[in-house]
């Protein structure tokens, strides 16, 4: 019985380890810019001229969000690779909105996926990767703008 919880805080210890190493992995692989090629809000597919001139640009520890021409939001983001479902926060920091978007996201190669609630910042994580109608939450769809 001795043996058992120092053994346990080595391992808890070792995948505590291997989650911030995740996330520095993908923090590194998320750098650049992503189009986005794909949108859906409470379970219904965005139109094409809502996404068309969309794009996120990750840069160090910085998100912008441009919308259009000169129409950008900044904001800082944040991964954690460690959680069940891996977790995004974006915090803005503007005049009329300010505080942390807490999400989902996928990241495979020149691929990205966000989930997150609409609405703005103050909404509870998403718990799924999926959209429903009157769910609240929208996923993002993106690739690698090379």
């Amino acid at each position: 019985m001795k043996l058992r919880a120092p053994l346990l805080l080595v391992v808890g210890l070792l995948i505590a380890a291997d989650a911030k190493e995740d996330t520095k992995k993908d923090t590194e692989k998320i750098q650049g810019t992503w189009k986005a090629i794909k949108g859906e809000k409470n379970g219904k597919e965005a139109g094409p001229d809502d996404l068309k001139d969309m794009r996120l640009v990750f840069k160090d520890d910085k998100l912008t969000i441009q919308e259009g021409i000169g129409r950008n939001i900044e904001a800082t983001f944040k991964l954690d690779a460690g959680a069940k479902l891996r977790e995004i926060d974006i915090t803005i920091k503007r005049d009329n909105e300010s505080g942390t978007i807490k999400g989902l996201y996928m990241l495979d190669g020149d691929d990205l996926k966000i989930c997150l609630p609409l609405g703005g910042p103050g909404k509870e994580r998403p718990k799924e990767f999926a959209t429903k109608e009157g769910s609240g939450l929208g996923i993002l769809t993106l690739k690698r703008d090379k």
